[in-house]
């Protein structure tokens, strides 16, 4: 009986730890608001690097401002450098590729850190996040002054059947634990 009562209760445990989600990643919802507008978000799996090898999903929509209305999606990542602190607080640097806009190319700055950052558009820098168009002619324009918030999403709460699942799972072990002679 016990052991039979103890392999119910493996399974169950086993199944309530299958069920649990499980945090590899450190997700970001970002926004720029101010001379020029736009959101989405970014997937991490490691607290810092320079790679997209350690970027599992990103995704952005330019809104207003040069280039816009545009979507930038994970391939169009030309450079990143990124740090999460024990507060979740994300240090962002990241540049797009030159992707097609109309006849023309556009590209985004998405950053939070101090100082100036190349454009990629005409390559010369500017502080804060820009969004910029290049014509082939080399003529275009550049959208600055905003300013990058980027908010972590809290992890996974469990559903109510997994937590039903823990506790039967628990009072499993109790009952177990008691009838010991």
């Amino acid at each position: 009986m016990k052991s039979k009562l103890l392999s119910i209760m493996a399974v169950l445990f086993s199944a309530l730890l299958s069920s649990l989600p499980a945090r590899a990643d450190f997700i970001f919802d970002l926004d720029v608001s101010g001379q020029w507008t736009g959101s989405g978000s970014i997937d991490f799996t490691t607290a810092t690097g320079n790679s997209t090898v350690n970027v599992a999903g990103f995704s952005f929509h330019v809104a207003s401002g040069a280039g816009s209305p545009q979507d930038y999606g994970l391939a169009d990542i030309n450079t990143i450098s990124w740090s999460i602190d024990s507060s979740d607080n994300l240090s962002l640097l990241l540049s797009s590729n030159l992707i097609p806009f109309g006849s023309d190319q556009s590209g985004i700055l998405l950053t939070n850190e101090s100082g100036s950052h190349a454009v990629p558009c005409f390559g010369f820098a500017f502080p804060g996040p820009e969004t910029c168009f290049v014509r082939s002619n080399g003529s275009g324009a550049i959208t600055e002054n905003s300013v990058l918030t980027a908010t972590a999403v809290p992890e996974p709460v469990p559903e109510p059947a997994s937590l039903v699942l823990f506790g039967t799972a628990l009072a499993g072990f109790g009952v177990m634990r008691r009838s010991r002679p």
